[in-house]
């Protein structure tokens, strides 16, 4: 299980949390596997329409998690962190960031000027 992320995280300044978060991703893996199994139970669905469905939701599913990025150098976080590191390792790292390793960006760019 990912761990919790606080305010202080550049995920969570940048506004793409929800791309993380553990019951999204779940319910995306639960809906594939649902897509690719339920021709099993029931002869009258087409089996290769069901299949390919459960694939695309997959596939959905991974693009949503690689496409982490920061929004001023443009690196993807996922990707770099993937590379290097273990699954588990890698939500960690994710989760704990407070700034972009490429460019130092801390996400204070990004929010709203105060005015005067």
């Amino acid at each position: 299980m990912m761990p919790e992320l606080n305010r202080e995280s550049y995920i969570y300044k940048t506004k793409q949390a929800w791309k993380v978060n553990s019951f999204m991703q779940s319910s995306i893996s639960v809906l594939a596997i649902v897509c690719m199994i339920m021709p099993l139970f029931f002869e009258s669905l087409a089996m290769p329409s069901f299949v390919v469905a459960g694939g695309v939701i997959a596939f959905i599913g991974l693009l949503i998690r690689f496409s982490i990025r920061c929004p001023i150098c443009k690196s993807y976080w996922y990707l770099r962190s993937a590379k290097s590191l273990s699954f588990r390792n890698t939500e960690t790292w994710l989760s704990e960031q407070k700034k972009c390793p490429v460019c130092g960006a801390s996400g204070e760019e990004l929010s709203p000027r105060k005015t005067q």
